[in-house]
């Protein structure tokens, strides 16, 4: 299947965005396991972030951990509204989030 722009869809986006929504329902409800496996899922993308701030000059670990606590809170918080998914949410979240905590580090690193 072909979207609007040409680009093909993976045969099992449906599934995988079934199970995610799974997972999130059930991390809502304080399953530890499904937060883990949600965390462990998205990790390539607090991994992509991490490496972009650490070339900016923050620390990699301190990214990571930011990432993390940025998706768990985004998991609790989420509404699905279509036709926005997950995935598209949590980038969102995430972009708009470390930017707003480096700007507060670069800052702090500036008034020294």
């Amino acid at each position: 299947m072909a979207d609007s722009e040409g680009r093909r869809e993976p045969s099992n986006f449906n599934q995988n965005k079934d199970m995610t929504d799974q997972l999130i329902q059930k991390a809502k409800t304080g399953d530890k396991e499904a937060m883990l496996q949600l965390i462990e899922q998205f990790s390539p993308l607090f991994k992509r972030k991490a490496c972009f701030y650490y070339q900016m000059g923050s620390e990699y670990e301190d990214i990571y951990q930011q990432s993390v606590l940025y998706f768990i809170t985004g998991v609790y918080q989420y509404t699905p509204m279509p036709p926005v998914t997950f995935a598209g949410y949590i980038k969102k979240r995430l972009k708009w989030g470390l930017w707003t905590y480096f700007r507060k580090m670069y800052e702090k690193g500036r008034e020294k």
